[in-house]
């Protein structure tokens, strides 16, 4: 019976990683698909701008320089926050295997 329990177990936390796979490719899918939205917003903005070419350009400049930062943190960040979700995921995996592999 200890052994089905832990074949269950073993098969729950497998398919916890399934669906966070899953669930990590549909993030993909909107973070594309916010991108995509803010260039055209982007453009449509320079489109229809009330300022001067060379004056939209230098805001342009100077705020771009600072989303970039910002993006650029933001990224590193999210990479963080996945390799200590994967290294969680990896230990927990671990210690299941070797409780299956002390009941055998």
């Amino acid at each position: 019976m200890f052994k089905a329990i832990l074949v269950t177990t073993f098969t729950i936390v497998t398919r916890l990683f399934k669906f966070k796979t899953e669930s990590m490719k549909n993030t993909k899918k909107i973070f594309t698909a916010l991108g995509i939205g803010m260039a055209v917003g982007a453009a449509m903005g320079i489109l229809f701008a009330p300022r001067k070419g060379k004056e939209t350009r230098g805001i342009l400049s100077k705020n771009g320089t600072k989303s970039t930062g910002t993006i650029k943190n933001e990224i590193h960040e999210g990479q963080r926050k996945l390799t200590s979700m994967k290294e969680g995921f990896k230990d927990s995996l671990n210690h299941i295997s070797k409780k299956v592999e002390e009941v055998m």
